[in-house]
């Protein structure tokens, strides 16, 4: 199909076939279509792409005063707003007292009150649909112009539950990308800030954006990150942890070597420190890179109130995972196998409580924690009002009857909830304690203190091999450096804290007195 058409004295011969334009499984175009400079071709091509699409708007209209025959614009209803369509797009064309002869004019004369850019291939105007904006069409330009018109819904920006904190700010990451950027932005005012867009999934078309300091961030870590990023192939991204796998060093440990967050000030601190943050659209989640070990302990909450609650609490969380993981499998082996090293009347009281209970000591304490599970899970699940008295049920009534049908010991019961209520104070922990704790109970319940002992090891072992983007897991943690222990355990004044982390910033400097 060819056609010729003459406009102020050009002539336009179309080369347009619709032939060339095919839409592979993956949904991607076989080829980089170029645009028709025919009309009646752009129109009747994007038609038979979004066929059967009710959300697909072509609207034409004309400007008479200055003898503009014929465009046309293409959007998604819901994607814009339509007061941004006819005030900024349709009307200025309709009223316009100048020749529209070029897209370049129509782009720089006519629509100049919002974004504008000029495109030339079928695969721009489609991606440029899929984000919000309208693209207008002219009669005899291979060009078209894309305008931002962007209006679908966004939610406003919430204090994230998972990480509230009594002291700081109040904010939290949307599921808008341009909108976390901007928070982010908010708090960094510099123009060594740098926002470098990708997108992923040949499908979703996922839009996403590296965040970093250009004169902090390390070029090798930066290069690193690129080059893992450019290597993921899927089809589509819906949430930040489907690029947390593809990129993970150890995607088969328990301990995430991504960080994640929804709270800007937190991104805003590790970029100052010299990682890398990559926001995606749709998500209020972030991903920060490198994250090691002892990140997981630490809160926003711990710069904005005095360093020395600061690093008390700090020092609780880190006792209250090891306790949570330890207590089930010590308590199984040293009723099983060490009766010895308990004090006489706590090995009286606890023989007595398990007079009557059908179960060895290590099944006994394997049920209660599939229970307590569950009765987590359940509660995480269904609404407040339900999950709160579910949680009563659970710990009081169910609780009391397992104890007085003997079904379960006394001890039994308060030792699984001293670890539940444990593991609960690191959330980012949350999936390693669960798994941990079965694996620490099965050394304890099969070899005692050494099984527990050879357990621990195991584990130290295993994080002393994960690396994050090069970076070792549990840097810092033995390092004899006095300035790499400032912020690790406890939280040192902000007037000792001199230094950056040497193994994420350049520039390492953080106040020169």
């Amino acid at each position: 199909m060819k056609g010729k058409t003459q406009k102020n004295d050009l002539m336009c011969e179309s080369t347009y076939s619709f032939p060339e334009f095919k839409i592979n499984a993956s949904g991607e175009l076989s080829q980089d279509a170029p645009l028709s400079c025919v009309l009646s071709e752009n129109r009747d091509m994007l038609k038979s792409v979004f066929l059967g699409d009710e959300t697909f708007i072509c609207r034409s209209f004309s400007s008479e005063k200055v003898g503009l025959a014929s465009c046309f614009a293409v959007y998604f209803d819901g994607m814009i707003k339509n007061e941004i369509v006819f005030e900024s797009v349709i009307r200025p064309v309709i009223e316009a007292d100048i020749p529209i002869t070029s897209a370049e004019i129509l782009a720089q004369r006519v629509i100049f009150n919002i974004d504008t850019k000029i495109i030339t291939t079928a695969k721009e105007c489609f991606e440029a649909m899929q984000m919000g904006d309208t693209v207008v069409f002219l009669e005899g330009a291979r060009r078209a112009v894309v305008a931002s018109t962007k209006g679908f819904p966004v939610r406003t920006p919430q204090e994230p539950t998972a990480e509230k904190a009594l002291l700081g700010p109040r904010e939290g990451f949307t599921e808008s990308v341009m909108m976390n950027v901007a928070m982010i932005h908010r708090k960094l005012k510099t123009i060594d800030f740098r926002a470098e867009g990708l997108t992923f999934g040949t499908r979703t078309n996922c839009k996403a954006f590296l965040c970093y300091l250009n004169s902090v961030v390390r070029p090798e870590l930066l290069e690193e990150v690129k080059q893992r990023l450019s290597k993921i192939d899927i089809d589509g991204v819906l949430d930040a942890n489907y690029i947390v796998e593809q990129i993970s060093d150890q995607p088969w440990s328990l301990f995430r070597t991504v960080g994640v967050t929804e709270r800007p000030d937190v991104v805003a601190g590790g970029l100052l420190e010299g990682r890398i943050a990559l926001v995606l659209d749709g998500t209020p989640v972030v991903l920060e890179m490198p994250h090691i070990f002892a990140e997981t302990f630490q809160v926003a909450e711990d710069y904005y109130q005095n360093f020395w609650f600061a690093s008390i609490g700090r020092l609780l969380r880190v006792i209250c995972y090891f306790l949570s993981i330890t207590v089930p499998g010590v308590f199984v082996s040293l009723v099983s196998y060490h009766q010895e090293l308990l004090p006489t009347d706590l090995a009286l009281s606890v023989a007595q409580a398990r007079v009557g209970v059908p179960f060895p000591i290590a099944v006994e304490c394997f049920l209660m924690i599939v229970i307590f599970e569950i009765l987590r899970e359940a509660s995480q699940r269904l609404p407040d009002s339900i999950a709160q008295a579910l949680s009563i049920v659970g710990a009081i009534v169910i609780g009391d009857a397992a104890v007085s049908a003997r079904f379960i010991g006394s001890t039994t019961l308060i030792v699984v909830a001293f670890a539940g209520i444990t593991g609960l104070i690191s959330p980012r922990l949350e999936n390693s304690v669960i798994v941990l704790r079965f694996f620490l109970l099965m050394c304890g319940s099969v070899l005692g203190l050494y099984g527990i002992l050879f357990g621990i090891v195991a584990i130290v072992l295993h994080l002393m091999t994960i690396k994050s983007f090069s970076v070792p897991y549990l840097s810092y943690c033995f390092s004899p450096h006095v300035q790499d222990q400032k912020d690790i355990l406890i939280r040192a004044p902000w007037w000792l804290m001199r230094t950056r982390p040497t193994v994420f910033a350049r520039d390492q400097i953080r106040r020169k007195e």
